[in-house]
């Protein structure tokens, strides 16, 4: 285990790149950067202007609970209790009006907000009813609004769907995770195959953008198995939105911590299987006119749109426990146990369990590092992909900041270069085993 205290953390913070930040964040197990007194980051932040009002602003809200924990879930998660959801919307609601009227908020139009967790559909009617209303009393939003709700089939009734309806979601999120049973057990997801077609039916005919999550790479899977679960997304008649992740095998999750004890683990073997099945997939989408985005997980029905929330790059203020903030010069992230949360908030205390300032080059940096880790690196031309992206993000040119990362990743193992395409080694999938934001690239 790496061993570095807080003091030598922020001395590295303070003069250092933002990629040897992530080295040692990742390395001893850290999801945010730790705390430093005083904690205020993100709130001061907020008393200033949006210097890019209007390019990829986006709102994060989480609701982490759960009626169970699948066996692979990364994220923290709380089983629901009917009453904690109410003290917990409680505190969601105090903490977006504390910023509501600063000047950062009041210059931004928001173009995307997304419920995430856990499982956003188990609120009932009317606490859909009450997010909604806080969100569209508190923020300003764009004519084009997507506003996006997690849900699982076996807790997305008609009558949730109908209250999502009148308060104006128009994309639902839908973790199907398979359409075989005998997977869906195994990771102990609530749902069947059944229930998740007809919900996947039932919201298309109500006209919603319907974005469907599937996992490959089960343990015991066989390519037969990934076929016929790809073969049933045809069966969809206007199903624009696919999002299909690489099983991940990620620290301190039930699934990792069960093949480590069953001495089955082995993140390199896993790796090379979902590399393999990641080009069946790949061809079974280009053959069926979905187009593949820049990250790599989704896809999209040729003729509409890509996916507007994204990992690759957004301005991100993020609500409820666990709820991680990601702006130009901040990073901030609330604390994750719901009773802390909600503890900090009705005592007008902080809720950040980490929050902090990061100076513009570690702002570029940690840009392309993203790009990097998210994209397809195996793109013909990605350096002018991550390129023209800088540019429209930021309003600069990015100089040779590119080639100092790529040459950090070299110098640090992290990366090999087979040509112009970045390849990481098996010291930066161990790494990555800690990572928590997101889902990086298999490729």
């Amino acid at each position: 285990m790496y061993e570095i205290d807080d003091e030598e953390f922020w001395k590295i913070y303070e003069t250092k790149s933002y990629l040897d930040i992530f080295y040692i964040r990742n390395k001893v197990w850290r999801s945010l950067i730790p705390a430093r007194p005083p904690i205020g980051s993100r709130n001061e932040m907020m008393q200033k202007e949006n210097h890019f009002p209007n390019n990829k602003n986006m709102l994060y809200f989480n609701i982490p609970f759960c009626a169970s924990r699948c066996s692979f879930c990364l994220y923290y998660t709380k089983i629901y209790e009917r009453e904690l959801v109410d003290r917990y919307l409680d505190a969601l609601e105090k903490e977006v009006e504390a910023i509501s009227n600063t000047k950062y908020v009041k210059s931004t139009r928001f173009e995307c907000v997304y419920f995430g967790g856990g499982t956003p559909s188990l609120l009932n009617e009317k606490q859909i009813d009450r997010v909604a209303n806080i969100v569209f009393k508190n923020f300003q939003v764009t004519d084009e609004l997507e506003i996006s709700f997690e849900a699982n089939p076996s807790s997305l009734s008609l009558d949730k769907v109908m209250a999502l309806k009148r308060n104006n979601f128009n994309r639902i999120s839908l973790g199907i995770q398979s359409f075989n049973d005998k997977y869906l057990k195994q990771m102990n997801c609530r749902h069947n195959s059944k229930e998740a077609k007809e919900v996947i039916n039932m919201l298309l005919e109500k006209g919603f953008n319907v974005n469907i999550d599937l996992i490959y790479g089960f343990q015991g899977q066989t390519e037969e198995e990934l076929q016929m679960d790809l073969e049933e997304i045809l069966n969809f008649k206007n199903l624009h939105h696919i999002s299909i992740f690489p099983l991940r095998l990620v620290t301190q999750t039930p699934l990792y911590n069960k093949l480590e004890k069953q001495q089955e683990l082995n993140i390199q073997a896993h790796q090379n299987k979902i590399v393999k099945y990641h080009e069946c997939i790949d061809s079974f989408f280009k053959n069926n006119s979905y187009i593949s985005e820049e990250e790599s997980v989704h896809y999209y029905k040729r003729g509409f749109h890509p996916h507007r929330y994204q990992s690759l790059d957004g301005r991100i203020i993020g609500f409820g426990s666990g709820a991680g903030t990601l702006l130009d010069n901040v990073e901030s992230g609330n604390k994750f146990d719901v009773n802390d949360y909600i503890e900090a908030i009705n005592s007008k205390n902080s809720a950040a369990f980490a929050d902090s300032v990061i100076t513009d080059e570690q702002m570029y940096e940690r840009y392309i590092l993203y790009r990097l880790l998210y994209m397809n690196r195996s793109l013909p031309d990605l350096k002018g992909i991550i390129e023209k992206r800088f540019s429209e993000f930021y309003g600069i040119d990015i100089g040779d900041r590119y080639e100092k990362v790529i040459g950090h990743l070299l110098a640090k193992k992290l990366i090999v270069l087979d040509g112009q395409r970045v390849i990481f080694t098996d010291k930066f999938l161990n790494i990555l085993k800690n990572f928590r934001f997101g889902t990086p690239s298999v490729i």
